[in-house]
C-alpha cells in the first residue's frame, strides 16, 4: 500500500476530550488505510489537537500498524498555508500517492438569494477552490517528484449534488459541493487513469459533527434517517484507491453500493457506453446535444 494523505474537515469539533476523533469521515479513512498497511499516513488540519487525537486512536484501534503517522497543521482556507504544507512535504522528500479531499464548511442557511455574499464566497473558497488547489499540487508531483507510483485522488462528495432536496435549507452547500465534484471531473478528463486515478463518492449517511449541526444539535437517535456504519467511508476509500476502481475514473458513485455489482453490472456497462453517466451535468442532455 502506497503512502496516503488525508485532510480533516475544518468544522469546529467539540474539544472537551483531548483524544476526540474529530470528523468521523476523516478518522474512518485514516484508520482504514492504517488497517490496509499504508506506508505513511499524513493528516492535515488546522487543529493540531484533532490530529493528535486521531493518531492516538489509530494506535489504539490498529495496534499492529507499523507505518509513519505525520501531522501537518494547515488552514485550507488560506492559499499561503496550503502552499507551505506542500513545500514542507517536498522538503521532507514525502511524495503523496493517495490524496483524500475531505474538507467542507456548510454554515450558510436559507435561500441563496438572501444569503450574505461574503459567506457564499467563503464557502466557495473552502469547498471548491481549496480542493482545486490541493489537486494541482498533488498532480504536479508527477513531474516534479516522480516516484514511479500510480497516484489516486479521492474526492469525498455528497448526495446533495444530485438530490438538493436532501438539504434544501442549505442551497449554498449544494452549489459548492456540485461545483467541487464537477471540478474534479474536469481534472480527471485531462489525466490518464493508469497514472492518476480520480474518484468522487458520497460517503453515506454518517452522523458527523456537521450532520449534527445541520439537524440543530439533535442526537443521532432523534433524527429519522437510517445512518450508515461509521467505517463505510474508510472501507470504500481503500477500494477506490485500487486498480479495481479504475473504471469509475472521473465518475461519482455511492460508498454504499455493492462493489462487485458495480464491476459486473449496469454501472460498468454504462460507464463504457455513456460518457455522461454518473457525472455532474444537465439531466436529459448528453454529450453531442449541441443543436437546439
Amino acid at each position: 500500500m502506497p503512502s496516503a494523505s488525508f485532510l480533516s474537515k475544518i468544522h469546529r469539533e467539540p474539544t472537551n476530550s483531548p483524544h476526540h476523533r474529530g470528523d468521523r469521515h476523516s478518522y474512518s479513512i485514516a484508520k482504514a488505510f492504517a488497517q490496509a498497511g499504508a506506508a505513511r499516513i499524513v493528516l492535515a488540519s488546522r487543529n493540531a489537537a484533532t490530529i493528535r487525537g486521531s493518531f492516538a486512536d489509530i494506535k489504539k484501534d490498529v495496534p499492529g500498524y507499523k507505518g509513519a503517522l505525520i501531522s501537518k497543521v494547515c488552514d485550507v482556507g488560506d492559499t499561503t498555508s496550503t502552499a507551505k504544507l506542500w513545500e514542507s512535504l517536498k522538503a521532507e522528500d514525502i511524495v503523496i500517492d493517495v490524496l483524500v479531499l475531505n474538507v467542507a464548511i456548510n454554515g450558510a442557511r436559507g435561500p441563496l438569494f438572501d444569503t450574505d455574499l461574503e459567506l457564499i464566497a467563503k464557502e466557495f473558497f473552502v469547498n471548491v477552490l481549496s480542493h482545486i488547489h490541493f489537486a494541482q499540487k498533488f498532480v504536479k508531483q508527477n513531474s516534479e517528484a516522480p516516484n514511479g507510483h500510480k497516484k489516486v485522488l479521492i474526492d469525498i462528495s455528497s448526495v446533495v449534488i444530485h438530490d438538493p432536496v436532501a438539504v434544501a435549507f442549505m442551497p449554498n452547500y449544494t452549489l459548492t459541493k456540485s461545483s467541487s465534484t464537477y471540478a474534479m471531473q474536469l481534472i480527471a478528463n485531462d489525466l490518464d487513469a493508469n497514472e492518476t486515478q480520480v474518484v468522487s463518492f458520497h460517503p453515506g449517511a454518517i452522523y458527523t459533527a456537521a450532520a449534527k449541526a445541520a439537524f440543530d444539535g439533535k442526537a443521532k437517535s432523534e433524527v429519522d434517517i437510517p445512518f450508515d456504519d461509521d467505517d463505510l467511508p474508510g472501507a470504500f476509500s481503500v477500494w477506490a484507491a485500487s486498480d479495481e476502481a479504475k473504471f469509475i475514473h472521473g465518475r461519482f458513485v455511492w460508498a454504499a453500493w455493492d462493489v462487485d455489482e458495480m464491476k459486473a453490472g449496469e454501472v460498468a456497462s454504462r460507464v463504457k457506453s455513456d460518457i455522461s453517466f454518473l457525472k455532474v451535468g444537465v439531466p436529459g442532455l448528453t454529450v453531442g446535444d449541441i443543436r437546439a
